[in-house]
């Protein structure tokens, strides 16, 4: 989980296990980001959904490029579900990701599926911007 990092005093950080967040994994649009992902390792088991291998993460990321989104049940919080998509700049680079962050109490993982589309619309108004 989040570790809260004292830097100086009054001032911390949070540090968090980037490799279960479906933020991060929408960054892994391009090659650039993902070699930089896969070399982080070794990576810890934040729940039972966690992926912690290289070749484990490295197919999810696949799937996400061939996707164009990415949808995370339970990987870094129980009970939470994420779906995040890339933001691309004007140049077709990811340079930043929209997420939406629900309870399974309140959206199914096919809800959050059905929401996709309008976040990749909002994230294509944002990247024009860029």
């Amino acid at each position: 989980m989040a570790q809260r990092v004292p830097l100086q005093r009054g001032r911390f950080v949070w540090v968090i296990n980037r490799h279960c967040t479906a933020l991060e994994r929408a960054r892994c649009f391009d090659d650039e980001n993902l070699d930089r992902f896969l070399q982080t390792g070794p990576w810890e088991q934040v729940t039972p959904n966690t992926l912690t291998t290289r070749e484990s993460l490295y197919e999810r990321v696949m799937q996400v490029r061939k996707q164009g989104y990415t949808i995370a049940d339970s990987e870094y919080t129980e009970g939470i579900i994420i779906g995040s998509v890339p933001i691309k700049n004007k140049a077709g680079k990811v340079v930043a990701a929209l997420r939406m962050r629900v309870t399974k109490l309140s959206y199914s993982i096919s809800k959050v599926a059905d929401l996709i589309p309008t976040m990749q619309a909002y994230a294509n108004r944002i990247g024009k911007l860029l």
